[in-house]
């Protein structure tokens, strides 16, 4: 397969200007993306004001979402239409395979220095050090803790980078400290879910753990690292 030029959620360098373009022939780039109406709409219009001589081919995920978009069904598409724009894709397995192309030497620093630096190392980290990826926004989410009963009862703040078993191993010392009622929140972190498996499920995001296999075909929730998931997720609710 042709390595191809990957953004994550989209063209945020090409649009920004980034790369020095001075082609004028005619030019058809090939694009996975929703629609063709969506991408035309966020992008492609904006884009062809600046360069006329681009236009692009939107293959639509949409037509695949009634009988569900697995990972072999995408990496078909990918491997028969050949595109040079992916949206949404297996960042890590593609790069470890070399279907992608490094963006770095295509933009400027100073377009690098406008991006978030967390947002950078995740995309490396992801890329095995390379930069096979941008994206034009994403999203956080944040752990919230009542400073007061950590300086009661002496125990020390949650810390920038924790594990998900240090943070694990902190609350135990909370809840060990007998006078704490149960009602009071001394901390608690806003994931999308009320349920044990909802978090179990964020914190296997964060590992980049799936319960299917990349091509969807096997189910590998019954695995090591969902087992290193859930048995501390019990521990802590028993």
């Amino acid at each position: 397969m042709k390595k191809m030029l990957i953004v994550f959620i989209l063209i945020t360098i090409i649009l920004s200007g980034c790369f020095s373009n001075t082609r004028t022939e005619p030019v058809t780039l090939k694009v996975v993306y929703e629609s063709q109406e969506e991408f035309m709409n966020k992008y492609g219009d904006m884009y062809r004001v600046k360069h006329p001589n681009i236009e692009f081919e939107v293959i639509p995920l949409s037509q695949y979402y009634k009988e569900g978009l697995s990972g072999e069904i995408y990496n078909t598409i990918v491997e028969t239409q050949k595109p040079d724009l992916l949206y949404g894709f297996d960042l890590e397995n593609y790069s470890a395979e070399g279907k992608l192309i490094d963006l770095e030497p295509f933009v400027t620093k100073e377009f690098l220095e406008s991006i978030h630096p967390y947002m950078l190392e995740y995309l490396r980290f992801k890329g095995s050090g390379h930069l096979y990826a941008l994206s034009p926004t994403f999203a956080g989410k944040a752990l919230f803790y009542n400073k007061t009963i950590f300086d009661q009862y002496a125990v020390p703040y949650p810390a920038d980078k924790m594990s998900w078993n240090e943070l694990f191993a902190l609350a135990k010392r909370l809840r060990a400290v007998e006078d704490i009622q149960h009602t009071t929140k001394s901390f608690s972190f806003y994931y999308a879910g009320t349920d044990l498996f909802s978090l179990a499920m964020e914190i296997a995001s964060s590992r980049n753990v799936r319960y299917l296999n990349s091509d969807g075909t096997k189910i590998t929730i019954n695995t090591d690292n969902w087992k290193d998931i859930f048995d501390p997720l019990i521990q802590m609710m028993n």
